[in-house]
């Protein structure tokens, strides 16, 4: 009886932790990291907070430069819409 409990328990943990894909913040987060310039504009654009933490704590800026192959015109675009270049990953 205990197993069938600690299976949905897990499933709901995992869940509740990912990201909301209709998020404005995630949305910002995944177009740093593996969108086009335009992709990251219009949100920036839209008035998403170019600062603003993922759920899982990532910035936009932090996903566009440790990114394989990254594209450095989203890089220094963000810069230019107020990225903090001082930013560091919280870790709990």
């Amino acid at each position: 009886v205990l197993i069938p409990l600690i299976a949905i328990s897990s499933a709901f943990t995992a869940h509740a932790m990912q990201p909301d894909k209709n998020n404005p913040v995630e949305q910002l987060v995944r177009a740093a990291e593996n969108g086009t310039l335009e992709d990251v504009r219009c949100i920036i654009e839209a008035g998403v907070d170019v600062n603003a933490r993922s759920l899982w704590g990532s910035m936009a800026l932090m996903k566009a430069v440790t990114t394989h192959g990254r594209d450095e015109r989203i890089i220094r675009y963000l810069i230019q819409a107020g990225a903090d270049i001082e930013i560091k990953h919280e870790v709990d």
